[in-house]
């Protein structure tokens, strides 16, 4: 039962991801280049907290999330921010 709690975490932590990627490039590719910083910015500190919360609950390790939050920022034409944990 356990084991199908976190496949299903992981797999939901996966489509997060690629919906994330698909929100940054849609918002980069139609807004203004100041609007699309402001809202990716601000998006994506909301998303990379909740993904804190699944890390710790269910295992994901701090580097993928940190990885993942780096092309993020890139994708987005943000520079990196300072760890903050």
């Amino acid at each position: 039962m356990m084991t199908d709690t976190v496949s299903f975490t992981l797999s939901f932590y996966q489509d997060m991801f690629r919906r994330t990627e698909e929100a940054i490039r849609s918002a980069v590719r139609t807004m203004p280049p100041v609007v699309a910083g402001n809202f990716t910015d601000g998006y994506l500190q909301g998303i990379i907290f909740h993904w804190w919360q699944l890390a710790g609950e269910y295992g994901i390790p701090p580097a993928v999330i940190d990885a993942e939050e780096r092309h993020l920022r890139t994708l987005a034409g943000l520079p990196e921010r300072e760890a903050s944990r």
